[in-house]
């Protein structure tokens, strides 16, 4: 009976602990911040006739915490392909998933847990900055990262992203680079 009372008793203050870490010790997260996204695609569109069409995208996001943010579509040089009007996007509201309309008004699309882990962005991920499992280079305050046919720049005192280009090796069919422009800290 003593053995199983000191196991219980283990267990309570291991979950006691990991409650209390996770309290007060919160998971990290960016300061908020307003951020320009340009996607730059040279194939955005293919024909089934084998033409091309290249085109660009202009996001804002604003972001307060992975639990709050937006991503708004501002501009598309193909209007309808990216599937947004102007003013359209993807939101979090208080941990909940949902689209935003061109007015403005939110509609929930996922309510699970963890549905909005990090802004929709391959990129935009506390930690992101030192983590990337790619060839490394540092220079100033810029880190890039590079794997065949992708590279990936982030600013070291903030930790966002500056550019991502795919497509880079020779070859290549297309590219593809977005930029980050930090419009407020």
């Amino acid at each position: 009976m003593r053995r199983i009372r000191g196991a219980l008793a283990a267990l309570v203050v291991t979950l006691t602990t990991i409650v209390a870490l996770q309290v007060l010790w919160p998971r990290p997260d960016f300061a908020p911040f307003v951020m320009t996204i340009t996607r730059f695609d040279s194939q955005r569109v293919i024909f089934s006739d084998g033409r091309k069409l290249s085109g660009t995208s202009v996001d804002r996001l604003d972001y307060q915490d992975h639990n709050n943010w937006s991503l708004v579509l501002v501009s598309d040089s193909v209007p309808g392909w990216t599937g947004a009007d102007r003013g359209q996007g993807a939101a979090c509201r208080d941990g909940v998933y949902g689209h935003i309309d061109a007015d403005g008004s939110f509609h929930v699309t996922d309510a699970s847990p963890g549905g909005c882990h990090s802004a929709p962005d391959r990129w935009i991920g506390y930690g992101m900055a030192t983590g990337v499992p790619w060839d490394k280079t540092v220079r100033g305050n810029i880190v890039t990262y590079e794997s065949y046919g992708e590279r990936v720049s982030f600013d070291l005192r903030t930790g966002l992203p500056i550019t991502y280009e795919a497509g880079v090796n020779p070859g290549a069919l297309g590219s593809l680079v977005i930029t980050y422009q930090l419009e407020q800290p």
